[in-house]
């Protein structure tokens, strides 16, 4: 059971949310109406990539009435054959409803890039959380979730990156590192890489390009027993192999720098750098070693390569200093 029940109605009213998540709300209210569904099509983010995952019994999601509301609802079925309605952040669909450990329900609804994500407690009907990230993947066992952070699709600040661990067995607060401020409050989980000098979340846009990541896989890559994710990185034309332990005193993070000239291309610009693989498979071959492979484009060749883990340090931690910014509006909105 989870600890504490977050404060939804307190903490989510349109006043206080922050300014991303407001965008995020309005423009998938005047999303196609008729797009609206529960499609089930994702359960890789349920942690379950083979599995067939139906709606839960007693489960069910009705959209939008019209683009006038910000709000869908959730109708839980109660003991007494009642139902239980929950009203839940507007998505154009629900892609994938995750039954967990601790009657839990997790939400993943989709649009443009980001996922709004919300924790539901079955027995209570009440909502433990709501976020928003990128390329969300659950752990076989159900009980981390790793992301990227939410962008707004239209930002046009430059982006680097910053790998966020989220528990999925405690309450929102154990959820929020202390110290957030108002442009890193949307960030939910424990920074995982790169790796803070003072393990706080960062503002991750508008960094300069020595400090600049770029997510390299086609997804996050979850060991079977949970012990370990996998992903690829890089800065500049610098890729690198990112392994985080899970260990009951934290993540452990790990990286291992991959020479790209012998599997793809310089590019043919005044940089001369190489071109970056994409990361898209994994093979936990043993305790001692991993397996990747890396996808075929037009500038890099389908490769695979054998990595042992005795190989891999503990990154140097980063500095991340505070963009200086000037308000710009985005679409009309004043947006920072």
């Amino acid at each position: 059971m989870i600890a504490g029940i977050y404060n939804y109605r307190e903490a989510r009213t349109m006043k206080n949310k922050p300014l991303a998540i407001n965008l995020f709300l309005i423009a998938a209210a005047v999303a196609v109406r008729s797009g609206a569904q529960t499609t089930q099509s994702h359960p890789e983010l349920c942690g379950r990539p083979d599995a067939s995952i139906p709606v839960p019994d007693g489960v069910r999601w009705q959209p939008l009435p019209n683009s006038d509301t910000f709000t869908s609802t959730l109708f839980l079925q109660n003991r007494d054959g009642g139902e239980s309605g929950i009203d839940l952040e507007t998505w154009p669909s629900m892609d994938q409803i995750c039954p967990i450990p601790g009657d839990q329900l997790v939400l993943f609804g989709k649009f443009n890039d980001n996922y709004g994500i919300e924790r539901i407690n079955r027995t209570t009907a009440a909502v433990i959380d709501i976020f928003e990230g990128r390329n969300p993947m659950m752990s076989p066992n159900q009980h981390w979730l790793i992301m990227r952070p939410y962008r707004h699709f239209r930002s046009q600040r430059s982006n680097s990156e910053e790998y966020m661990l989220y528990d999925l067995t405690v309450d929102a607060a154990k959820n929020r590192m202390p110290g957030l401020t108002a442009l890193t409050g949307a960030l939910t989980g424990r920074p995982v890489y790169p790796v803070p000098n003072d393990g706080m979340p960062f503002d991750f846009e508008d960094q300069p390009p020595e400090v600049t990541h770029e997510f390299q896989s086609d997804a996050f890559h979850w060991a079977p027993d949970s012990s370990t994710v996998v992903f690829a990185d890089s800065v500049m034309d610098r890729l690198s192999i990112v392994v985080v332990q899970i260990q009951p005193n934290g993540p452990t993070t790990l990286v291992l720098p991959v020479d790209v000239s012998g599997i793809c291309k310089r590019q043919v610009d005044d940089s001369a750098d190489y071109a970056i693989p994409t990361l898209t498979g994994i093979d936990f071959a043993s305790s001692e070693s991993l397996v990747v492979n890396f996808e075929t484009s037009p500038s890099c060749k389908s490769t695979q390569m054998t990595l042992f883990l005795r190989d891999f340090q503990k990154p140097k931690p980063e500095v991340h200093v505070p963009p200086k910014m000037s308000p710009a509006p985005l679409n009309g909105v004043q947006f920072n």
